[in-house]
């Protein structure tokens, strides 16, 4: 696979050595690299993974560094997998929508964490993995503005698939995560999450005409922000 170098101004440096000539490209962001797709950037090892299959994605580290370190030069190699070593179900069901769903990466840390969505027509799902435990926001509104403007809509049901918690009840920690559902939420609520190590969380976003009784402050404009 290509060298990846994390730069002090925060971009990143891609090098392909073999076959040469050396191959040099430079993202803004991490972001930027999980978003490429640098086929001038395969090397002989591409090549061989897609005949062969690349090796398995053992633990969250393997997963969290495969959408920043191979599917960028690896096309067509989304794959669902299972993990043996401390993902949570949160994690995987994440890395899942990831390999099943054309996703745009938002937020990210070189080999951290990362922060997808997927949209389907009006709907969209946020999904985002972690290898070392933080708190994270989801800005829907962040979100709301880079849709198509026909497919805006004041107030979405959010699903919630995340990490279980102390506070949570037995039957939740003992299977490890949470779903929990939120009706009519404006498009600009704002979810914090909690994510324990190798952990992750996936958000559903479906418009409905509900609105729990609120109003929109006009057609196609968000309501006032709300906190899950």
């Amino acid at each position: 696979m290509p060298v990846i170098r994390h730069l002090p101004s925060g971009g990143i440096l891609a090098v392909r050595l073999d076959p040469p000539p050396a191959c040099v490209r430079l993202f803004d962001t991490p972001v930027a690299l999980a978003n490429a797709r640098c086929a001038e950037l395969a090397d002989s090892s591409c090549a061989e993974d897609a005949v062969s299959g690349i090796a398995p994605l053992h633990s969250s580290e393997d997963a969290v560094r495969y959408w920043f370190r191979t599917a960028p030069f690896c096309a067509g190699d989304n794959r669902d997998v299972s993990f043996s070593e401390g993902a949570t179900p949160a994690f995987c069901a994440a890395f899942r929508t990831f390999a099943t769903s054309r996703v745009t990466f938002i937020r990210g840390e070189l080999d951290a964490y990362l922060i997808g969505v997927a949209r389907d027509g009006a709907s969209f799902s946020v999904a985002g993995i972690t290898i070392r435990p933080r708190v994270l926001t989801v800005r829907l509104e962040d979100i709301w503005y880079r849709l198509p403007v026909p497919v805006r809509v004041p107030f979405y049901d959010l699903t919630i698939l995340r990490d279980a918690h102390s506070r949570d009840t037995a039957e939740q920690k003992a299977a490890g995560f949470v779903e929990e559902t939120f009706p009519a939420q404006p498009g600009n609520t704002r979810v914090v999450l909690e994510l324990h190590a190798n952990g992750g969380f996936v958000l559903a976003c479906r418009p409905t005409s509900a609105t729990d009784g609120r109003e929109a402050e006009g057609e196609g404009v968000v309501p006032r922000p709300t906190t899950v």
